[in-house]
């Protein structure tokens, strides 16, 4: 097995367990943004804030590691 081979299985592992804790917290992601757009000017979209929400909640599951005692 080649090395890009080895590096793209390393990656690869856990996408769906990923995939499965990513779509089971969505939903609290749209319950924060549409708390935090009560105390927003009505220009601010909804949509945006769910987008950024959905890259912050990326990035958590990305760097979250479920060998240390923490809960996400």
């Amino acid at each position: 097995m080649t090395a890009v081979e080895l590096a793209y299985r390393e990656n690869s592992d856990g996408i769906d367990e990923r995939n499965e804790l990513v779509m089971r917290e969505l939903p609290q992601v749209y319950y924060v943004a549409a708390r935090i757009r009560e105390r927003l000017p009505k220009q601010v979209d909804m949509e945006d804030l769910v987008q950024a929400g959905v890259i912050g909640l990326l990035e958590a599951c990305r760097n979250y590691d479920s060998l240390k005692d923490a809960q996400f």
